[in-house]
């Protein structure tokens, strides 16, 4: 758990960096214009709510390619996470 938390502070961190400040770590990563809102606090709330939809978005293509329908949880518990599922089916086959 702490290390799924790690992975995702990380990613979260590095999409803002990359959109606020045209660089990761320190180095240059592009030429284009910096936005301000990804290094003040909205910011992350816009990431964090753009990675929640993408992450939706690839269960809902991986449900449909199992033919079943997709239905978001009720509440944010990573146990009905259709990935791990198949991560853990994997381990156990």
């Amino acid at each position: 758990m702490g290390l799924g938390f790690i992975l995702g502070l990380t990613i979260l961190s590095a999409i803002r960096e990359i959109a606020g400040n045209a660089t990761l770590m320190g180095y240059s990563v592009g030429h284009f214009q910096a936005m301000l809102v990804m290094i003040l606090p909205p910011g992350g709330f816009l990431v964090l709510g753009c990675l929640l939809g993408l992450m939706n978005h690839i269960q809902n293509a991986i449900s449909r390619r199992r033919g079943t329908s997709f239905t978001p949880p009720p509440t944010l518990d990573c146990r009905h996470c259709i990935m791990l599922c198949n991560f853990n089916d994997a381990k156990t086959h």
